[in-house]
């Protein structure tokens, strides 16, 4: 019996290894079939981005041969000298750059904006001398390592308690960060260096996003310009002034033999003559504090956004927090000004019906409407925040190899490398991150309530793998 017993036992211990090296075999395959799924979709994305810059090539030459360039662009052309069976041909390669909008629509607009009340600029000094004495070395804070991005990632997703004594009552107030001790110094009885540091940063972060939002936008519409219909039409853009009151000719009203144009000079005189005496006296337009009250989740999207960013760039952690909130909330009014404005400018007709697009701030009833036929849909990056860092990771690297700003040797002496680096991974994080909220949040219905049709999701799928 004992033999027995033993033999039995010396069996099950064979097909058990049996099994486990069956269980290894398919793993490797797995393992195997993964690695050559990934390559190939590696292959198919250089593949697309070669057509891409192909088309984009085609493009050019299309435009100069027929001669119609997209006014949004500049074009240069390049001759080159080609050999082909003792044969010498002269062969023109076309490229083109992008060039809207001009630095000054850009300063026109902020100045606008400014003028009605739509963007207020911070006040430095209340930011920076609030609290001077707060000390915010006494506990671990995100991104407490100022050179390097991602210090303490993990923070982002674990659940905030809630802090006693004075350090929450400084953060209740919206200043819970000090700032750095040396840019709160002065030279004598002027600004302090942070002041004045912020002054600079928070006039180029304003022109720096208004352009890149403002070419984002034009960009998809430039985009129309050279697409076929049928074969043989193609769609042309042209560039037209819009001045706000058509031209009055010369002579027809007193004083106007200045120019063509004396009605809209004259208006838009009065228009900001009247918007400046609004200023002085402190008044602040209808439309700014309508935008300003209905805007309900805007301190949502500031401490969602703020956390990314100093995660991205610990550098932040230099200037206050309050004075953090108070850019990066001013950044996102700006942001929302120029997408609206921009749906505001775009009218389409078509079968005597106009179409337009409306960008506004969610209401209360949006939200409960949304809840109720949209669903709490799906978010990747909730879902699964190891796939999100690690794409934020890749894509930050790629974004830091096409920076090209402060490239010198003693540039990079001084740590020009760490700049590059937590402005790519903030850059990164942020798309990435809004890119997200913006698909997930997102219901297409097709006629679904008129004929039951599909609802359409969408979402970020993170290709991080490496094999």
């Amino acid at each position: 019996l004992f033999r027995r017993g033993r033999s039995v036992a010396n069996e099950s211990e064979k097909e058990l290894s049996e099994e486990e090296l069956a269980r290894i075999r398919r793993q490797r395959e797995e393992e195997d079939d993964r690695k050559r799924r990934h390559a190939r979709v590696t292959e198919i994305d250089n593949l697309i981005q070669q057509g891409q810059a192909r088309l984009h090539e085609l493009s050019c030459e299309k435009d100069a041969l027929q001669k119609r360039p997209n006014p949004l662009y500049n074009y240069t052309a390049t001759e080159e000298l080609k050999e082909e069976e003792d044969d010498v041909m002269n062969t023109h390669t076309h490229t083109r750059t992008f060039n809207f909008p001009e630095d000054d629509l850009v300063d026109d607009y902020l100045n606008e904006l400014f003028a009605h009340g739509r963007l207020t600029k911070l006040n430095h000094t209340f930011l920076w001398r609030n609290d001077p004495g707060f000390d915010d070395d006494d506990e671990e804070e995100i991104g407490d390592d100022l050179l390097t991005p991602s210090a303490d990632v993990r923070k982002l997703y674990e659940e905030k308690k809630p802090r006693r004594g004075k350090r929450s009552e400084q953060h209740r107030n919206g200043n819970g960060g000090g700032g750095s001790w040396l840019l709160r110094q002065s030279l004598g009885r002027k600004a302090t260096l942070g002041e004045k540091i912020g002054e600079t940063v928070e006039t180029a972060a304003y022109k720096a996003v208004s352009h890149a939002v403002m070419s984002s936008l034009a960009r998809a519409l430039s985009s129309l310009h050279g697409i076929n219909i049928m074969t043989h039409s193609d769609i042309r853009i042209f560039v037209e002034n819009s001045p706000d009151l058509p031209p009055v000719g010369k002579d027809v009203l007193p004083g106007s033999r200045t120019g063509s144009d004396y009605a809209q000079q004259a208006i838009i005189g009065a228009m900001k003559h009247g918007s400046k005496k609004k200023k002085k006296k402190g008044h602040k337009s209808k439309s700014s504090m309508l935008s300003q009250d209905t805007f309900i989740q805007r301190d949502a999207v500031v401490e969602t956004l703020i956390s990314h960013c100093q995660i991205s760039a610990p550098l932040l952690k230099l200037f206050p927090l309050g004075w953090q909130r108070a850019l990066l909330g001013n950044i996102i009014t700006l942001i929302a000004a120029v997408v609206s404005d921009f749906c505001d400018g775009i009218q389409l007709q078509i079968l005597g019906h106009a179409l337009s697009f409306s960008f506004k701030p969610i209401t209360e009833s949006d939200m409960i409407r949304h809840i109720g036929m949209a669903g709490g849909g799906f978010n990747h990056r909730r879902a699964r925040p190891e796939q999100f860092e690690a794409a934020v990771r890749q894509t930050a690297q790629d974004v830091s190899d096409s920076l090209n700003f402060m490239d010198r040797w003693h540039e990079r002496a001084l740590g020009s490398g760490h700049l590059r680096a937590q402005i790519a991974n903030l850059i990164a994080r942020i798309v990435l991150t809004l890119a997200d909220e913006v698909l997930s949040g997102a219901r297409m219905d097709l006629w679904s309530s008129q004929a039951g049709g599909p609802r359409l999701v969408a979402g970020l799928e993170y290709r991080t793998s490496r094999p």
